[in-house]
């Protein structure tokens, strides 16, 4: 049986057209090394930026 780690990193990530889950999902990340474009938003929890803190300026 898969551990949570694996199996998060297998399933795919809902991109949205805005930020947070009230927003519609656009498409979806199959692949963690794919890009998102500008108005796509996916939650930081999945990305690795190498840093702890934000990154880009907070939504809202």
């Amino acid at each position: 049986m898969l551990d949570a780690a694996t199996r998060s990193s297998r399933m795919p990530v809902s991109v949205r057209g805005g930020p947070g889950t009230d927003h519609t999902v656009v498409r979806a990340l199959l692949r963690r090394k794919d890009d998102i474009d500008d108005g796509e938003y996916v939650s930081d929890a999945y990305l690795q930026t190498g840093s702890d803190g934000h990154v880009r300026l907070r939504c809202g």
